[in-house]
């Protein structure tokens, strides 16, 4: 779990902790470790956020992505020559990347590279690309700074209730220090935007459709986690509200595939394992008739109650026998309304993209 003081989260500090929760129950789900990493990197946690990079460079060696998300750490700890190996590799893989040339300029500027790394990367460097890319480049950053910008604005409203704290004072100084290194790279990225792609046009076009597939699967990964982190921040009071059922044991948020996306446990649960089980039919649920459908499949020392919330996504409960299915009933109907509005709106079709 994070380190964050409690009274002093902000929102970020949430979504970092249920990250990590969600975690635990998908360790090696690409998309939660990405959010993980730039979630721990944006609140300054540089540990936490190499450890997900790194297992997910394991995972994903093909996603450029990553490599430059782990250069922009090893720069801020200033092991330079490792950030530019990170920048060399991505290149290697996608020479029109608009990202790590950026950050090759802003890294040169602090610490210039060595012969060997500049023998690799000038040939690189003097190609032409495209600048379709850098205008992507240019909105990520601008979705960084509008980020920061809360998590600043956030713990300046804190320091007037708690002056002169110096937890809160560290945090600020952190969350400047990442704004103002998003704004260079934003400066340098508009200097780069200014130049013209000179290439020919039938190359251009080749090499525009292929980067533009690898940027649509990058931008892809970032954007199911993020999906994720919502559908978790949305349906918890839901799950908290159906766990307070007396009998009910455990509730878990399942996907169509086999996923489970975060789980409250009262009693161990092989969630993974009953999701993966249940994944043909829940998959055809919706050739069935019914609009809102409930399952409850009895096993001799309990029940396990199968609630579908929105397409793709349902709620898994496991509890003792006997339960009242009154009280259960009851809980559900009254809520499901507001947790099923709230999930329409967050793309949960995208989840298994």
């Amino acid at each position: 779990m994070s380190n964050t003081v409690p009274d002093y989260r902000i929102s970020a500090d949430f979504n970092l902790e249920k990250l990590e929760q969600i975690l635990k129950t998908k360790p090696n789900d690409p998309s939660v470790l990405f959010a993980l990493g730039e979630m721990a990197f944006r609140r300054g946690r540089n540990l936490i956020a190499l450890s997900a990079f790194n297992r997910l460079l394991d995972l994903t060696p093909e996603v450029v992505e990553i490599r430059l998300a782990l250069a922009r750490i090893l720069a801020e700890q200033k092991i330079f020559e490792e950030a530019y190996e990170q920048i060399a590799a991505a290149l290697e893989h996608d020479p029109e990347n608009a990202e790590a040339r950026v950050l090759f300029a802003v890294f040169s500027s602090n610490m210039p590279p060595t012969s060997a790394i500049l023998q690799t990367l000038e040939p690189i460097l003097s190609r032409p690309f495209d600048p379709k890319r850098v205008r992507l480049y240019l909105d990520r950053l601008a979705v960084e700074r509008d980020w920061l910008s809360t998590d600043l604005q956030e713990i300046s409203t804190l320091l007037e209730t708690s002056p002169l704290d110096t937890f809160l004072e560290y945090h600020q100084a952190v969350v400047s220090r990442k704004l103002s290194a998003v704004s260079r790279l934003f400066e340098e990225t508009e200097a780069l935007s200014a130049i013209k792609y000179e290439g020919p046009k039938e190359k251009m076009n080749v090499v525009s459709s292929i980067s533009d597939r690898k940027s649509k699967a990058e931008n892809n990964l970032a954007k199911r986690g993020r999906i994720i982190l919502e559908v978790v921040k949305a349906a918890e009071p839901f799950l908290e509200k159906v766990k307070s059922v007396s009998g009910v044991m455990s509730v878990a948020l399942l996907g169509v595939k086999g996923e489970v996306y975060h789980s409250l446990q009262g009693s161990p649960v092989d969630w993974e394992g009953l999701a993966k089980a249940l994944s043909a039919g829940l998959s055809n649920y919706q050739s069935f008739s019914s609009g809102s459908l409930f399952w409850v499949v009895e096993f001799s020392k309990g029940v396990l109650v199968l609630q579908a919330l929105v397409p793709k996504l349902f709620l898994a409960i496991a509890a003792e026998a006997p339960l009242t299915f009154g009280a259960l009933r009851y809980k559900l109907d009254k809520h499901l309304p507001v947790i099923q509005k709230a999930l329409e709106s967050l793309e949960v079709s995208k989840l298994d993209a």
